[in-house]
Order: C-alpha cells, then structure tokens, then sequence
C-alpha cells in the first residue's frame, strides 16, 4: 500500500497523522488524539494491566487473552508480561495470531494471512522478509516533504526522482501505558512474523533502516499491508 492502516491519504504532516497503531496480533487498532461517538462525546482509551483478574498469565488460562481483546477493543493491555512470548496468544500457534496456523507455508516460506489480520480483503500484514530490499541508499530521511518527516522510498531515484513512497515517522505507543512516543522522529511498521518472545518491525529513523527490528508486542506500530500471494 501507499500508505499506512486508518490513513486516508499519503499526506501527514504531523507524522503520525492519519496512522493507527496495532499491538501484534490484534485485529483492532488505536487511534491517537481524541476518539468521538455517533453523539459527540468523547470515548478514552483504557490500560488493563496483565496481572488484573481480567488477564492473567496462568497457562491454564491463555485461551481467554483473546476473546477478551476482541470484545474489548479499546482497551491497551499492558505490561511487561506480555513479552514472554504466548502470554497473549492461545498455546496452539500463539505466534502467528497474523499468520494461519492451521495453513502450511509454500515451499517459498510465504504463508496464508489469519482472521485476525487488520488488512482489507486482498491485502495483509507483511512478512519480515518483505523488507530485504529497503536500506539507507533507496530510503532517504526526509524533513521537508509535503508528505511530512520519515522515509522516502525510491524504487530509481537516479532516473526517476519524483516517483517515491512515503513511510511517515509516526512514532508508537508504549508498551507499559499506551502513551504515543517520538511522533517525527522513528517509525516501526509491524510484520506477522515472531522473533523469540518479541515479534519483527521494519524499522526507520534519521540514521538508520532496520529491515528486521524485534519489538515488545504489547508496543504499538503501524501496519503497512501488501498484496496477498495467494
């Protein structure tokens, strides 16, 4: 896509504007600033901590992690607990909430997107090696872009200058409060790929491209959909 999840164009001035952010696996996201109802009043955004009687880390007791975070969207679990990798997610193939765990991966490693990936119809959430060919050279940190501070990818900058996608710095929430972080200054777009008890991020700041970055994933990123290969 051109752009990421909850953003109706390629302009962000404010770098996050127009991003939604996405704790791994979930198939809600969080939006920054003020939420309205249909009547004008404003929702909040809520924290549950992982040791409260609502969610808790017995195994025996995994399988509720899920449903609760489906039938509760606006609330941001926190806490460090969740890095332990399947605290969150059901035993059976807890890793790959964004992947299907019932479907085998082709030959080529490339797998089937789950019912909880957040991506429209014909499109998903990345695999980490969708980035292996993003680096310093063909993304370069921009401050002055109509589109807003970040990224700028150039497939043939050399011949064509003014074809580029923009990858704004739209910061995240912080995995321990939800709070939103380093708007302008990094971006961390999410993949459905594990990395041990973390999960992987495309990661860019002013000095740096990490292809493939292990996050909390109680942190909130943005999601940048491809198409399916399916």
């Amino acid at each position: 896509m051109d752009r990421n999840l909850g953003a109706m164009n390629t302009i962000n001035p404010n770098g996050g504007a127009g991003s939604v952010w996405y704790q791994f696996g979930r198939k809600d996201p969080f939006a920054g600033g003020t939420l309205y109802k249909p009547d004008g009043t404003t929702i909040s955004i809520s924290n549950i901590a992982w040791n409260s009687d609502v969610i808790t880390t017995k195994s025996s007791e995994k399988g509720k992690n899920v449903p609760y975070s489906v039938q509760n969207p606006l609330k941001f679990i926190t806490g460090t607990t969740w890095t332990t990798g399947d605290q969150y997610c059901p035993a059976d193939g807890g890793d790959f909430m964004w992947q299907d765990p019932k479907a085998a991966p082709r030959a080529d490693g490339k797998v089937k997107k789950s019912i909880f990936d957040p991506c429209p119809s014909g499109w998903m959430v990345p695999m980490k090696e969708t980035w292996a060919g993003f680096s310093d050279s063909n993304m370069l940190w921009e401050t002055t872009k109509d589109e807003g501070i970040g990224r700028y990818y150039y497939p043939d900058r050399a011949n064509y200058p003014h074809i580029y996608i923009s990858f704004p710095a739209s910061g995240y929430l912080q995995y321990s409060t939800g709070t939103i972080n380093d708007i302008d200054k990094h971006g961390n777009s999410w993949t459905n790929s594990p990395y041990s008890s973390l999960a992987v991020v495309f990661h860019y700041r002013f000095n740096s491209v990490e292809q493939a970055m292990g996050k909390d994933r109680a942190q909130g990123n943005t999601v940048r959909c491809i198409q399916e290969y399916f």
